[in-house]
């Protein structure tokens, strides 16, 4: 195999890489500020900030390991070139026939995304994320259907206690729905561009490597683009993971939209059952001394309360569909959070270790 090199070319990539890390802490600090959500400790936001916490932690962890393997590479290549100025090509050349044992991979084939990804990686988490469609705070959809259940009173507080547990509805509907789930849905948006961050840094490592071996050939060589192959494989592989953790996100927080909506309708049906029931009971109680009038009241008392119940077992199922709905939510991050490790496995590659290492420098 023949034998050519340009230091500086190589001195060129590993300052690219070197410069590529740098972007690895900002795209952490915009994980924490839009990804990793923070709220009450109860209710179901509780639950849904426990999941994206997950998410924020597991993210951050994989920007670590690649700022950590860009960093040594990069000093691994200047290394590499000063080695390579300091030697005669005859010695060079011989010592890079020496060189064997390391693992070939297949060519990278760069990934075609719908719309083309920025040049730095740092452009893709800029600015805040997209709230074109926010998320209205969904206790205030609540409050719009609650009606009479804002200011109980007479027989409608009667009423509440003999069939709805002495619980107001109202008060147990704005617990459920607590939190600002206008927060998942900016989440949502933060992982797409956390994607895109990964798939730009797929790109311009993929470019960096182009650029710095355009004249180097040999084992040596063929080493060292193996490495960065697999390396950009595995960042590529990142993308669709995290992508389908921004659909879960996105989907929990309209989920739980459509539900409150759902909510608030219920409870203004059954605000209107209330108060007619509370007439009812009232009508009874003031003519029950004809004996007439109280067994009319309590016909129509007995088919409004029933109604009354009806509806609040309406409100129970609403809840559980919350419940169901964050809890699948959970479920699917957690598939997602098993696939986010594909950087680990360059770590798999032959010669080389975590990092570019090359077996001529120290």
């Amino acid at each position: 195999m023949s034998f050519s090199v340009t230091p500086e070319e190589i001195a060129d990539f590993g300052r690219t890489l070197t410069t590529l890390s740098d972007g690895c802490p900002t795209a952490k600090q915009y994980c924490d500020s839009w990804v990793r959500a923070a709220g009450q400790d109860d209710a179901i936001f509780a639950n849904f900030c426990s999941t994206a916490n997950q998410v924020a932690n597991k993210i951050n962890e994989r920007l670590d390991s690649i700022r950590a393997i860009l960093e040594a590479s990069g000093t691994e290549l200047g290394k590499l070139a000063s080695y390579y100025v300091s030697q005669e090509d005859s010695r060079a050349a011989s010592i890079d026939a020496s060189y064997s044992g390391y693992d070939k991979a297949p060519n990278y084939i760069p990934t075609t995304y719908a719309s083309p990804l920025p040049n730095n990686p740092v452009d893709a988490i800029s600015g805040t994320p997209s709230d074109a469609d926010p998320i209205p705070p969904l206790g205030d959809l609540i409050l719009h259907g609650a009606g009479v259940l804002l200011s109980p009173t007479g027989w409608v507080l009667t009423i509440i206690d003999l069939f709805c547990e002495g619980k107001n509805p109202l008060d147990d509907a704005l617990k459920w729905v607590a939190g600002d789930w206008n927060e998942a849905s900016q989440g949502s948006e933060a992982l797409a561009s956390l994607a895109n961050f990964h798939g730009s840094l797929a790109n311009e490592v993929h470019d960096a490597k182009k650029k710095g071996m355009q004249s180097w050939e040999g084992h040596s060589a063929e080493a060292a683009n193996s490495y960065f192959n697999r390396l950009v494989d595995a960042l590529d592989d990142l993308v669709p993971e995290i992508k389908g953790v921004s659909g879960d996100f996105h989907a929990v927080a309209y989920g739980m939209w459509s539900a409150a909506q759902s909510l608030s309708s219920i409870l203004s049906t059954l605000s209107d059952l209330l108060i007619a029931a509370a007439i009812s009971w009232a009508v009874t109680g003031s003519v029950s001394w004809t004996g007439i009038g109280g067994l009319i009241g309590t016909a129509i008392s007995s088919a409004e309360t029933v109604a009354v119940v009806a509806m609040w077992i309406k409100a129970y199922d609403v809840w559980n569909t919350m419940i169901t709905c964050v809890d699948a939510f959970a479920g699917a991050c957690a598939g997602y959070l098993g696939a986010i490790h594909s950087i680990d496995r360059i770590q798999e590659v032959g010669s080389v270790s975590a990092s570019y290492d090359n077996p001529f420098v120290s």
